[in-house]
Parts: structure tokens; C-alpha cells; sequence
């Protein structure tokens, strides 16, 4: 039986790749019980070739590459891993980061079994160029450090909440903030999501870059604008949503009205392409995840 799938998306990465690969490798947990599942997106660096040739001299567990001939982007990319994975629980890595610890998933299946209501957990990641730990917001529940969602890098997810019903990622929305939408499913199917510090990851992040940082923000705002209105549908929710965009946009970008113009009319264009993901929170979860982290780190 395989504990955990460990999912890494990857593109014209292929040395970081072999880093985070190597970090798997030297895990102390039986490989047997692992597999390890590469999603390529239509590198062009000899990344699949070379990553086929170095798991099947160094890993003897399962694994699979799985090279596409376009770009899915993060969001396509995870779906296709889940889909694939035959593992009781899910790792997401990124492709520029790395495990540290040789335990590290002895400790995440002994939290699980211990806390049978924890759906995800969001790994302790630490930037290495700008030395500080990139974590989503936190809060407290009976002794556990509850996270709103979960940073992308590194996290856990419990497989059999997709066959209960968690939707996957709509690939429309490429990357950006994509994690909010399954995070807010987790709480709204009655688990709860852990920050486990013991759990602790490196970023490293590569030299190959695709997008500047401003285009990064640029995609957050609008990806947690379609997010929010696929799941907060009561209009008041949407308002609220609705104005945070409106703010973030002009806060970062500055009062332009051409720019906020488009910027809104991109965001609506994607909602519509994302509509069937719609899907309504519960008005319990609503207000719990706003008790927790209030409005402006919920919308």
C-alpha cells in the first residue's frame, strides 16, 4: 500500500528538480511506500529524459514523469497529479524547494493518524533568498495551530477527501492564490487545516523564473476575486470581495482607471470561465473562518 504520492510540477527546472528529488531520496521512510509523481509542463531542457533515467537508477519505489505538450500551469498541473496518485495522502513540492529533515514523513503520518479531523497540512517553508518563512495566516484551536489555507511549496492533503466530494482546482486559473479554493472546501467539509512547524521545507527559488513579481500579485488579486465569488455566492460576501479587489488593485498599481478597468474586466471574464466550480460555502464555515482571520484574510 503507498502512504503518500508526492507531486511535483516542474518546467525547464531540471537541476532544482533533481535537488528536491534528492531530498525525497534520503528520507528514512520506506520507499516502498511512497511514489513519486512528476507532472513536466512541455520542458524544453531535457528535464524528463534526464529525471526518467536518474528515478530509475536511484529510487525503487513507484514513480511515474508525465510530460505534457503544454504549459497546465499549477493549478491544471495538481489536478492531473491527484488524479494519478494512488497514495492515502497527497505531498505537493515545488520544484525549487527541498525537505530538510530525514523523518520528515514519519512525523506527517503520525499528525495525521493522530488527528483524524485535519484534512491538510501546510509544511513550515523558508525562503532562502529572502530569509524568512513564507507562511499563510495562523490561528489557535484547542492547543493546534490552525492555518487558513496552506502555501503551495509544501503541503499535505488527505486523498479520500476528493472521493467525499473536494472539487478540484479550476485550471483556469493557471496559478495565484489557487489554494484558497481547496482550503475553504477542507473547513467546509468539516476538517481543519494544521500548521505543523516540525514539518519544515526550504524555498529555494530558481533561477529560471516565468513571472515577475508584480505579475505574481497582479494574478493573486484577481485568482482570490474569482475564489471568493465561486464560494461566497450570498451578495453581501460578493460586495465585500468585490471592494478588497478593487482596493488591492489601486494600493499596488496606483489610481489608474484604465488599469482598474481592465483589471475587473479580466477578473469577471475568468469567473465566468470558471463557473462550474461554483460551489457555496456553508454559512457556519463562513463564520468561523471569519471569527478565525477576519475579513480582509478570508476575501
Amino acid at each position: 500500500m503507498i502512504d503518500f504520492s508526492i507531486i511535483i510540477i516542474t518546467r525547464n527546472r531540471k537541476w532544482d528538480l533533481v535537488r528536491a528529488i534528492k531530498s525525497i531520496l534520503r528520507q528514512s521512510y520506506n520507499e516502498n511506500n511512497l511514489e513519486i509523481i512528476i507532472i513536466d509542463n512541455a520542458s524544453e531542457d531535457g528535464t524528463v529524459e534526464y529525471v526518467n533515467e536518474y528515478l530509475r537508477d536511484n529510487f525503487s519505489g513507484d514513480y511515474v514523469v508525465l510530460p505534457q505538450k503544454a504549459n497546465l500551469g499549477v493549478s491544471g498541473g495538481r489536478n492531473l497529479g491527484i488524479k494519478v496518485a494512488k497514495g492515502q495522502y497527497l505531498f505537493f513540492l515545488d520544484d525549487d524547494a527541498y525537505i530538510v529533515e530525514d523523518d520528515f514523513f514519519e512525523r506527517a503520518s503520525h499528525y495525521f493518524k493522530e488527528n483524524p479531523k485535519v484534512g491538510a497540512l501546510a509544511c513550515n517553508i523558508y525562503d532562502r533568498k529572502y530569509l524568512i518563512t513564507r507562511n499563510p495566516p495562523l490561528s489557535r484551536l484547542n492547543g493546534h495551530i490552525l492555518s487558513l489555507a496552506f502555501r503551495g511549496g509544501a503541503h499535505f492533503i488527505r486523498r479520500e477527501l476528493f472521493d467525499k466530494g473536494l472539487k478540484y482546482y479550476p485550471p483556469d486559473l493557471f496559478f495565484g492564490a489557487e489554494e484558497l479554493y481547496l482550503a475553504y472546501q477542507i473547513y467546509d467539509m468539516g476538517y481543519q487545516i494544521h500548521f505543523v512547524p516540525e514539518l519544515f521545507v526550504v524555498h529555494a527559488p530558481s533561477n529560471v523564473a516565468f513571472f515577475s513579481s508584480t505579475v505574481r500579485l497582479y494574478r493573486n488579486i484577481i485568482n482570490r476575486y474569482v475564489i471568493t465569488h465561486l464560494l461566497f455566492q450570498n451578495p453581501k460576501y460578493r460586495y465585500l470581495s468585490t471592494l478588497l479587489f478593487l482596493g488591492r488593485i489601486i494600493k499596488n498599481f496606483g489610481i489608474k482607471i484604465t488599469l482598474v478597468k481592465e483589471a475587473f474586466a479580466e477578473a469577471n471574464d475568468l469567473l465566468k470561465k470558471c463557473k462550474t466550480y461554483e460551489k457555496k460555502l456553508k454559512n457556519e464555515t463562513i463564520k468561523f473562518l471569519m471569527s478565525k482571520w477576519g475579513i480582509r484574510e478570508v476575501f
